[in-house]
């Protein structure tokens, strides 16, 4: 089942909190929405946009935590974490304001080696950035002014039955795969379509524009500048790409007739720069220590490669020294530009691809439609 949400662009940039069976979204544009027993079902329903993209009713379920924060019935996520359950990853890095919804409705301010667990939501302030090592090898970056679900990350070194599940709601992420990608599956959803990964570099973009939300994907080289793959599954299910070179991004929109593939340009390359070296530099942060003996998440169990063909990094350069990430990253790019520019009409690069470029201007959707419906209770902190 599934329930539309008629003001444009709510679903996306809402805070979303419950009072027993009723949900709230608000943001901060004045836009409210009230739904009465949303969670009488055992399943919520999905939620939906006007223009078709989607929440499912899990997710719904994990940006609004439970009932009551902080105290979470035995067996329930929350109460596992409470209990010293495993972690599934740790923040490598990170600038200005990350918060953490723990599955049990508590919410922390990230920090340098906090413990992520599953079914957590992690969020960037505007002007923040974060970028998380799972004990797989897993990177994801989250560029200013995102949010994504950890909905499960299930890793045996020694097993061929792995799997994750990650949900991104909005914003801006580079992910590098680890090796649950190459020894099970790995789902990446947004909310309107779904990737399965096996083992590469994506860069996302999920933005909603007058009411019409898309998501922009496109391969990025590794960080050894090895090329990898990666599909793409519409919300029927139905397949709508495998993606294998980087030279083009895919435009999904659940617009009919909207989702297409275009030739990327000098203000792509310059747009995604920032966050691409963000995630290379946590990368690189993450298997210099697993080279020097620790693991990916300290605390876990000792870190095994099977196949042994994760990406080798060079260890960080000091402060004072020369930045090797940055050349090992601009060798990547340059092969990338390189392929663009023998597109006729597409602008050359010349030297953008020495100059680290910001994260794009800041969107800004239209004003909201505030629903007449009660003002919804301030969301806990």
């Amino acid at each position: 089942t599934s329930i539309v949400v008629d003001i444009p662009y709510l679903l996306f940039y809402a805070e979303f909190s419950l009072e027993g069976p009723v949900l709230f979204l608000s943001d901060d544009r004045g836009g409210a929405l009230r739904l009465q027993n949303y969670f009488d079902n055992a399943e919520p329903a999905d939620l939906v946009s006007p223009d078709g993209a989607r929440l499912t009713g899990d997710v719904v379920e994990a940006l609004a935590g439970p009932v009551f924060p902080g105290q979470v019935a035995q067996g329930a996520p929350g109460a596992a974490v409470a209990a010293g359950a495993r972690a599934i990853g740790q923040v490598e890095t990170v600038t200005g304001t990350a918060t953490v919804q723990r599955s049990d409705g508590t919410t922390e301010t990230l920090q340098l080696g906090t413990q992520v667990f599953q079914n957590d939501v992690v969020a960037t302030a505007e002007g923040g950035s974060l970028s998380i090592t799972f004990e797989d090898g897993t990177i994801f970056t989250l560029a200013s002014g995102s949010r994504m679900v950890l909905n499960s990350l299930v890793y045996d070194p020694a097993g061929d039955d792995n799997g994750a599940v990650f949900n991104l709601v909005e914003g801006s992420f580079v992910f590098i795969a680890g090796q649950v990608a190459k020894t099970g599956g790995m789902e990446v959803k947004t909310p309107v379509a779904t990737m399965g990964i096996r083992g590469t570099t994506v860069r996302v973009d999920i933005e909603t524009v007058n009411g019409v939300s898309t998501v922009d994907i496109s391969l990025v080289r590794d960080p050894d500048g090895e090329l990898g793959n990666f599909t793409i599954t519409g919300l029927d299910g139905n397949p709508i790409a495998s993606v294998t070179g980087t030279e083009t991004k895919w435009i999904i929109s659940p617009v009919e007739g909207e989702t297409r593939e275009v030739p990327k340009v000098l203000e792509d390359l310059t747009n995604d720069q920032a966050i691409i070296v963000r995630a290379v530099q946590a990368f690189q942060s993450a298997e210099g220590r697993v080279e020097q003996g620790g693991e990916y998440v300290p605390g876990n169990a000792p870190t095994v490669q099977p196949d042994g063909d994760r990406p080798e990094a060079e260890p960080p350069a000091g402060p004072d020294g020369p930045d090797e990430r940055r050349g090992d990253l601009g060798s990547g790019l340059e092969t990338d530009v390189a392929g663009i520019q023998e597109r006729p009409g597409v602008p050359q690069i010349g030297q953008a691809t020495e100059t680290l470029g910001g994260e794009g201007p800041p969107r800004a959707p239209p004003p909201s439609t505030v629903d007449e419906g009660p003002t919804p209770p301030p969301r806990p902190i």
